[in-house]
């Protein structure tokens, strides 16, 4: 995780006069090794203690939790670039969040359930 806060903050604190590849290049690299690193152990520690039948619907869930987790963090770093109104920011980034899903979900077929009988 050090090496992705670490990638973040040469974001956070070079400009862009500095080059790509110090500016944006070498964050992505260190983002990018320190999520690899993290992501797969978080997520055997997730269905680690599970049993064999629900091992699929918990790494389904862990999954929805990141996806869900980097939508409504991106939703908040948006929002704070609204210094007038930060909350305003929230809710519209949420609301454009919500129509995207709509509109690749036309008529919530991907919300509903597809058991189709299953006990």
């Amino acid at each position: 995780m050090a090496l992705t806060v670490i990638g973040l903050l040469i974001m956070a604190l070079l400009s862009p006069a500095n080059g790509y590849w110090l500016e944006l290049g070498l964050p992505m690299l260190l983002i990018g090794f320190g999520q690899g690193l993290i992501m797969s152990p978080l997520t055997t520690v997730g269905v680690a203690n599970t049993l064999p039948e629900d091992a699929g619907a918990a790494s389904g869930l862990i999954n929805t939790m990141h996806q869900i987790g980097s939508s409504v963090g991106l939703a908040l770093i948006v929002g704070g670039y609204r210094w007038d109104d930060p909350w305003g920011g929230f809710l519209s980034s949420i609301t454009i969040n919500v129509n995207d899903l709509r509109r690749y979900c036309p008529g919530n077929h991907c919300l509903r359930d597809n058991s189709r009988g299953a006990a």
